[in-house]
């Protein structure tokens, strides 16, 4: 049996502190200051775009959380203490023209919805053959959420809250 994703999030990896301070040029001192040379880095950006696809990336700082849940199915009740390290995640889902443009069709079942509503009926499958396509044409390096990475991202940032952003019911209509 194929399963289908109903839509797909992408993110790019963000270089870790110490890969972003090893890779950043060494700042040439004055000649008057007798001080040594300072390695710079500039913080990472809190949004980036692809330039192919126009995919909007959210910076999620990495940090500590505790993954799974009590209140869920049996086979989300183990909790554990897990970190992840910052990444870039996709803003929105991958739209159906996001995924022509890369791949050259469209495998969705509501067409009729357009280009920018989020591609769906994609296997696991094609979704990687999509990533292979995209990482081929852009400087980038795009791949999907590991489980641990999705989840602290809907958690916003690992909080115990009932719904992503909030505890309160009545707020799920604001």
């Amino acid at each position: 049996m194929k399963r289908y994703f109903t839509g797909v999030t992408l993110l790019l990896l963000a270089f870790t502190a110490q890969a972003m301070a090893a890779a950043a040029p060494a700042v040439k001192p004055k000649v008057q200051a007798p001080a040594p040379a300072k390695t710079t880095t500039a913080a990472p950006s809190k949004f980036k775009t692809d330039p192919i696809t126009g995919m909007e990336l959210v910076l999620v700082k990495g940090g500590c959380y505790n993954m799974g849940t009590l209140n869920g199915d049996t086979n989300e009740q183990y909790v554990r203490n897990v970190c992840v390290s910052d990444f870039y995640m996709g803003k929105y889902e991958v739209t159906q023209g996001q995924w022509e443009k890369v791949t050259g069709n469209n495998p969705s079942f509501f067409r009729q919805c357009g280009l920018n509503c989020p591609v769906e009926a994609v296997s696991w499958n094609s979704a990687q053959e999509f990533i292979l396509k995209l990482n081929a044409t852009s400087n980038s390096k795009f791949r999907l959420p590991t489980e641990a990475e999705w989840e602290y991202a809907a958690k916003s940032g690992g909080q115990v809250q009932k719904y992503a952003g909030t505890n309160a019911d009545a707020r799920l209509d604001e």
